[in-house]
């Protein structure tokens, strides 16, 4: 059963419009199973709503596949708002604040973003870049407040360096390769792939 208010996932549609097909064809074929609305039965089987199962069907019908499946918030249609390569001088500022013993917070970094890109940014949008970016906002001493890198992060940094050190002593050349031919989604073993890509 679907969980109500939840966007159904592509694997969730191929259900719904599976379990459709077969009811369609019990309709037409079948004299023992009587269904006269194939789409409240599947709506009944799966716990999705009537309506949605039209669409499928009726996208299905249209295109031969599934509709392409929108994330919530329209998030799809947005470019980033701060580009990513401003990342690192955000990273750097916060390190260099540290490290002259002053704390930071999503304040400062709005305002960096104001001086130094001309970027107006709402402060719960920097908070959440923040976030996304691997900081934390936590006491670093008594009443005292700043931005810290999340625990996971400096791990992954510190198991690289490890690692990158163990290579040099063992003897390897380290190549250093720029992300720009990877495709965004290479992370997985399969993944949809436009004829221009670069693989």
């Amino acid at each position: 059963m679907h969980k109500q208010g939840k966007a159904l996932t592509s694997e969730e549609k191929w259900m719904v419009l599976n379990v459709f097909l077969n009811c369609e064809k019990e309709r037409k074929l079948s004299k023992t199973v009587k269904t006269v609305d194939a789409y409240k039965r599947v709506s009944r089987y799966t716990g999705v709503s009537r309506k949605i199962v039209v669409e499928i069907a009726s996208y299905f019908k249209k295109n031969g596949t599934i509709p392409p499946t929108i994330l919530s918030g329209n998030r799809t249609n947005h470019s980033n708002i701060i580009d990513p390569s401003i990342t690192e001088r955000v990273r750097r500022f916060i390190f260099d604040r540290h490290r002259g013993g002053e704390a930071c917070n999503a304040k400062h970094i709005q305002d960096i973003l104001n001086d130094e890109f001309k970027l107006k940014v709402h402060i719960r949008t920097v908070r959440r870049y923040l976030n996304r970016w691997g900081f934390q906002y936590t006491r670093t001493r008594k009443k005292t407040r700043s931005l810290r890198e999340k625990p996971y992060v400096r791990q992954q940094r510190h198991s690289y360096l490890h690692a990158v050190r163990d290579y040099r002593i063992r003897g390897y050349t380290i190549a250093y390769l720029h992300e720009s031919f990877l495709h965004h989604y290479h992370g997985k073993q399969f993944s949809w792939f436009d004829d221009s890509d670069f693989i």
